[in-house]
């Protein structure tokens, strides 16, 4: 029978700690958003200045003109969403990644001039962030390792854990319920 041994991931458990808050990354969402508004209203108004002729219409038209102008010409949504994507990366619930977000998103807001820009502090019971995961056949010891990944907010074994391989024929959740304590 192959047996292999396995170090699941550490899970670096935090202890609770205030970590700020989404808030500062939904407030750039929001910017991404209200910058399609701004869109969709100056198309609107644009249709009833076409329609109505008059001179307040005429100057709504021309500043709404500017604004699209302006959003089409100097917009950094593309840039900040590749920024936090590609540069921050994954940003689970009480990460140092989703600090990192925070952080910037904040700093990136008041660079475009909003005021009264903060973080709100929040406590989460523990924190997860993914370690290394390593596992090998230990019997026959050939040197082979196997690939695996732990699953977000599961523990850590605490060690090494040897076991006997199951090969799971599961396709689907009731069958995997089979395999529980095995």
């Amino acid at each position: 029978m192959r047996r292999s041994s396995c170090v699941k991931c550490p899970a670096r458990s935090l202890k609770p700690l205030a970590f700020p808050s989404c808030f500062a990354l939904a407030g750039l969402l929001s910017l991404v958003a209200a910058e399609s508004a701004l869109f969709a209203q100056a198309v609107s108004t644009a249709g009833k200045a076409a329609a109505g002729g008059d001179v307040a219409s005429a100057e709504a038209l021309a500043l709404d003109q500017k604004i699209v102008a302006a959003a089409k010409e100097h917009s950094e949504v593309l840039k900040n969403l590749t920024y936090l994507s590609d540069e921050i990366g994954a940003r689970l619930t009480g990460s140092a990644n989703l600090r990192r977000a925070n952080d910037w998103t904040a700093t990136k807001m008041q660079e475009y001039g909003l005021t009264n820009v903060h973080l709100e502090p929040w406590t989460i019971p523990a924190a997860w962030e993914r370690g290394p995961a390593t596992a090998r056949l230990v019997e026959p010891d050939t040197g082979q390792t196997l690939t695996i990944a732990a699953s977000a907010w599961t523990p850590g074994t605490n060690g090494k854990v040897s076991c006997d391989v199951v090969v799971l024929k599961a396709k689907n959740s009731r069958e995997l319920a089979a395999y529980k304590g095995k």
